[in-house]
């Protein structure tokens, strides 16, 4: 991987270390925070759906699920559709978790945006735009571009 694709990732990564050792008094893990992120993007979501958006099995889902609902984070509620279906619900301390965490970006990405000047940034985020909202793209058409392509080390 070349370069400016690994440091993407690696600032992505500081940003989440930063985020974790803020919120650490929250006591919850990287993959319970992922799991609130999907659950408020579909709050009443069900095991199923999260396990297929996060990807991973449906018993790490109910591990974290459990582990979440007795923390106090989210509730679930059976479906009145099928009763074996559980919705999965954020608390209102869930919903709270989210603005804290956004504000904790928040000073890391403008801490590391005080190095560049007005040009720089306004490149940096024309050119940040344009790959955002073309890996949205492709997220949204299931990655049929890039699946199954092959590394340069594969050729």
């Amino acid at each position: 991987m070349s370069e400016p694709k690994r440091y993407i990732s690696k600032i992505a990564r500081n940003a989440q270390l930063f985020s974790l050792q803020e919120l650490r008094d929250d006591h919850l893990g990287p993959s319970e925070y992922e799991c609130l992120h999907f659950i408020r993007k579909k709050n009443g979501l069900t095991h199923d759906e999260l396990s297929k958006m996060m990807q991973i099995d449906k018993s790490a889902v109910t591990r974290i699920i459990t582990n979440l609902e007795n923390k106090g984070y989210v509730t679930r509620t059976v479906s009145e559709s099928d009763r074996r279906c559980k919705h999965i619900y954020l608390t209102p301390e869930a919903w709270d978790i989210r603005t804290t965490s956004q504000s904790v970006e928040t000073v890391f990405y403008d801490w590391l945006f005080e190095g560049l000047d007005a040009e720089e940034e306004a490149q940096f985020m024309k050119t940040l735009t344009k790959l955002y909202l073309r890996s949205k793209e492709e997220r949204l058409q299931q990655f049929i571009h890039v699946a199954g392509k092959q590394t340069p080390e594969q050729l």
